[in-house]
């Protein structure tokens, strides 16, 4: 028995291996998870869905929650959005040191206008990020927020987005604090930030 799971567990390591190597946009999608947290995050510049400029400066002193995703997605970041949402209104009065954002990874797209309709969908809080292709690509880069565009004929502009489904926790100094999976439940990301927030 102990051979057949050494067998099993050696199997195991060479496909993820193989995947890693030759599954496109696996080794981008799953390195992330193990990048050192002090690596994460960094000074940005974008345009909010009120059309004022704003950079990393402008949050400094709260907690933010962030996620990044587009406005055309069926599914992912509209449920991270109502994940986020929901937790900040189960914290109470205590949610008034965090700001939830949204980066769009689309910014052709999603421009100020388009940001502005979205996120009043979700929470009245709610910031929402675009600006240039450059700038978007260099704060994904920074969040290690791996994505890409994937040619689809009967999408508008002719792509869809793939991306990692993740939201961040940042400190009031902007570093970096945690990050959580699609999988969280509204109680779990609750009581997560709770106690990010009672340690400050």
């Amino acid at each position: 028995m102990l051979r057949l799971g050494a067998v099993a567990l050696l199997a195991a390591a060479l496909g993820a291996m193989i995947g890693l190597l030759t599954v496109p946009g696996a080794r981008d999608l799953l390195l992330p998870k193990v990048t050192a947290p002090a690596s994460i995050g960094g000074p940005f510049s974008l345009v909010d869905h009120t059309g004022r400029t704003v950079s990393h400066a402008d949050f400094r002193g709260r907690f933010m929650v962030l996620t990044f995703g587009f406005t055309m997605s069926p599914d992912m970041a509209p449920a991270l959005l109502q994940l986020m949402g929901a937790a900040l209104d189960r914290l109470g009065p205590s949610a008034d040191r965090i700001v939830p954002v949204f980066v769009t990874l689309d910014p052709e797209r999603d421009g100020q206008a388009v940001l502005a309709e979205w996120v009043a969908r979700f929470h009245p809080r709610l910031v929402g990020l675009t600006g240039s292709p450059e700038a978007v690509a260099a704060m994904a880069a920074a969040w290690r927020m791996p994505y890409r565009k994937l040619a689809e004929p009967n999408a508008p502009l002719g792509y869809v987005l793939e991306h990692a489904a993740l939201i961040y926790l940042m400190g009031p100094e902007g570093s970096y604090v945690a990050h959580y999976g699609p999988s969280i439940s509204v109680q779990e990301l609750e009581r997560g930030l709770r106690r990010e927030l009672s340690g400050r």
